[in-house]
């Protein structure tokens, strides 16, 4: 975790100048990538940011080895995080990192504790490997019993790269042509 005093914090509402409150993106992260990407994803949506936080993973070598092994069993963690009424929003994004080739664990028990996630729905993920997540994918579309509006995954190395900056603006625009046709916030 960043000690940065600018760095995400649970609760902490950062907006943009894309209509904040319609968007918000909800992150788990335990190396770094994940929030760090989530911050951008952020700031290009307008979009209020929270982290999913759990105990399980905390203590640095035990967490990692926590962490594979809930993975390959398929065990969730209790998790928290401070967003309220999804409702709300128009657009949710949440990101994390893969796992033994599965959404991380936090992430999973997030979206499952959500009984109503709204129309616009986007993902990303990151990886340590450079081949596309698509079991990841098509696995927490199958729990969710409906499809992604966006996606984007980006492997750790083309951090702070062109490439990543083009699949950024990429999402942005599958997102936003959700956005525009989904209801307005209450």
């Amino acid at each position: 975790m960043s000690t940065d005093p600018s760095a995400v914090r649970p609760g902490f509402v950062k907006s943009g100048a894309l209509k904040a409150r319609d968007n918000v993106v909800v992150v788990y992260s335990l190396g770094g990538h994940s929030q760090r990407l989530a911050r951008q994803v952020a700031d290009l949506l307008g979009a209020d940011i929270f982290l999913i936080r759990t105990e399980r993973y905390r203590w640095p070598v035990f967490g990692v080895l926590r962490a594979a092994y809930d993975a390959i069993r398929g065990n969730l963690p209790e998790v928290r995080c401070n967003v309220e009424q999804l409702s709300k929003y128009r657009c949710l994004v949440v990101g994390g990192p893969i796992w033994g080739g599965k959404l991380a664990a936090p992430v999973t028990a997030f979206l499952e504790a959500q009984p109503d996630l709204p129309q616009a729905l986007g993902l990303f993920v990151t990886c340590g490997g450079m081949a596309p997540p698509d079991a990841a994918v098509k696995a927490t579309e199958a729990r969710l019993g409906r499809g992604l509006s966006a996606l984007m995954w980006l492997p750790n190395k083309l951090e702070n790269t062109d490439e990543m900056t083009r699949r950024l603006a990429e999402f942005r625009a599958d997102l936003e042509k959700v956005i525009k046709d989904s209801p307005a916030s209450a």
